[in-house]
């Protein structure tokens, strides 16, 4: 008896000591300036993070609260710099303390934004009205349509059909989303989480916050990136979330201060750069945009509110949807309209311009 009550006791010692099991290390959600470190416990414990640029750490960062699962958001970190962590937790009922083993992490690097240019002679970087279009976003592009501008996605699109686009003579317009955040892009975990709100009814898009520091960093590496791939010009989609249901209290003015930075953004790296169906902000924005996608303005009746824009000699390329209609042309012509019909898809098996 004497030994078995010995050995209950030890084993109710060594449960009551038992180290909290630390599990999932990770740091996610990572900006310039900010990171989210989390973990999980294996019992009810508070949690720290200490962090530095060497294994000696020098900081800190608590949440005393009780939980299983952790996460401690780390702020005003430098850009561009590797962070060496380790996570602690305290165990509620023992207080006993368990330590992480060290962990890394990078921020991303500073984005250099280029000022604004000084502003070019009225009309000089224009896509001319008139002009004829092309716009495929999905499938292999078809390489043999007669027209000027070419109209592509960004990301999707091989290098070598930008090379080839530009050898045959065209100007190539690339597209790009700088409204919503899409969870399948290549810079998709870049976004903060603070920044993406409700979605748009497209599996894994949602609206962006476009007042957001990063957001916007973001957008700007994309235009390098269109630089780098040969594009003239830039089709920034979506950019009328202040007249959506975005999840953020948007207003007028925060969209035209987005689309004014994209412009100057645009201009800066010698690429113009398109206003896409944004009815509303065409006459605070004409002078800075140097052409017009739009969709549907015939349908819709909207059309009218791109006159601003040939009368500064601007394209308006808009896009129908529907059957061809030589009613829909003549209206067109006489607008001086570039207009096209398209299919829905955009994937290349309809192209009906007018004439």
């Amino acid at each position: 008896m004497k030994a078995i009550f010995i050995a209950v006791l030890v084993l109710s010692f060594s449960v009551a000591n038992a180290a909290t099991l630390i599990s999932g290390v990770a740091a996610q959600s990572i900006t310039q300036n900010t990171a989210e470190i989390t973990w999980s416990t294996s019992s009810q414990a508070d949690g720290r993070v200490n962090y530095g640029l060497t294994a000696s750490y020098g900081n800190t960062a608590r949440d005393l609260s009780f939980s299983l699962l952790h996460k401690i958001r780390l702020s005003n970190l430098k850009a561009g710099t590797v962070y060496n962590y380790r996570v602690r937790s305290k165990e509620q009922s023992t207080g006993q303390l368990t330590t992480s083993g060290n962990f890394i992490f990078k921020t991303l690097d500073a984005v250099v934004v280029a000022p604004p240019p000084p502003p070019p002679t009225s009309g000089s970087t224009a896509l001319p009205a008139g002009t004829s279009w092309y716009w495929q976003l999905q499938g292999a592009i078809n390489m043999t349509v007669q027209a000027k501008v070419y109209d592509i996605d960004l990301f999707d699109v091989e290098q070598s059909t930008f090379t080839a686009l530009k050898l045959q003579g065209h100007q190539v317009i690339c597209y790009f989303s700088a409204g919503t955040y899409e969870n399948w892009r290549s810079d998709a975990s870049q976004f903060p989480t603070a920044s993406l709100g409700n979605g748009l009814g497209w599996p894994g898009e949602k609206w962006l916050d476009v007042r957001n520091t990063t957001v916007r960093q973001i957008m700007v590496a994309r235009m390098d990136l269109a630089k780098s791939k040969g594009c003239d010009g830039l089709e920034p989609d979506n950019v009328d979330g202040y007249a959506n249901n975005s999840g953020f209290n948007l207003t007028q003015q925060d969209q035209v201060n987005y689309l004014t930075f994209l412009a100057d953004q645009a201009h800066a790296r010698g690429m113009t750069i398109a206003l896409k169906n944004a009815t509303d902000l065409v006459g605070s924005l004409v002078s800075k945009f140097d052409f017009a996608v739009v969709e549907e303005c015939f349908k819709y009746n909207e059309c009218e509110a791109y006159s601003p824009f040939i009368a500064q000699n601007k394209a308006v390329l808009n896009a129908e949807y529907s059957s061809f209609s030589t009613a829909i042309c003549t209206k067109a012509k006489s607008l001086g309209f570039s207009t096209v019909f398209f299919n829905l898809d955009l994937d290349g098996r309809v192209y009906n311009p007018c004439p």
